[in-house]
């Protein structure tokens, strides 16, 4: 804010803004005319006398407004009825959904309590590759593996070629 000036002093609309804005409340206006006209249309006739709603025209405002529409309703067993099952399916179905999502809930609670991830939930990172073996590694199964199956291959060199192989010739042929 600029100092000795106010908020609005501060805001200046572009011509594009200002007709943005003209534009948006007009619209936003007739939307909202569209869509409470209907329920003023209903409520004016419903609260009309049967000879005025009857007429054709524009009814904003009924010229004699009368409950006679809905005394004639309440007459009427099947609106108990209706009005009966209605409020039977809203309380039924706000019940089920509260339980299923009570128990949506508490089943994820406790799958997050076992220390499993819920569906869709990104776990911890994957822990890193083991290093490759080497110099400083103690040996493994599979190095050990590989050693054996020299030792086996220079014992069948030694025996084919009925002499034993040079310790160069067996470090290259285990190397491989």
């Amino acid at each position: 804010m600029v100092k000795g000036g106010s908020a609005l002093n501060s805001l200046r609309l572009t011509t594009g803004e200002r007709l943005f804005n003209i534009l948006n409340i007009a619209l936003l206006a007739l939307l909202g005319i569209c869509t409470l006209y209907p329920f003023l249309y209903e409520l004016t006739i419903s609260l009309s006398p049967p000879e005025e709603a009857v007429q054709s025209g524009w009814h904003l405002f009924p010229d004699h407004p009368t409950l006679q529409a809905y005394a004639q309703i309440l007459k009427r067993s099947e609106i108990h009825t209706a009005y009966l099952i209605t409020i039977a399916r809203t309380v039924a179905g706000t019940a089920l959904a509260l339980m299923l999502t009570s128990i949506e809930r508490l089943t994820s609670a406790a799958v997050a309590a076992a220390g499993a991830p819920r569906p869709g939930a990104r776990g911890p990172p994957p822990p890193p590759p083991p290093p490759p073996p080497g110099p400083s590694h103690a040996p493994t199964k599979a190095s050990a593996l590989r050693f054996a199956l020299c030792a086996l291959r220079s014992a069948l060199f030694k025996k084919l070629l009925k002499k034993p192989l040079t310790p160069a010739a067996t470090a290259t042929h285990c190397r491989r």
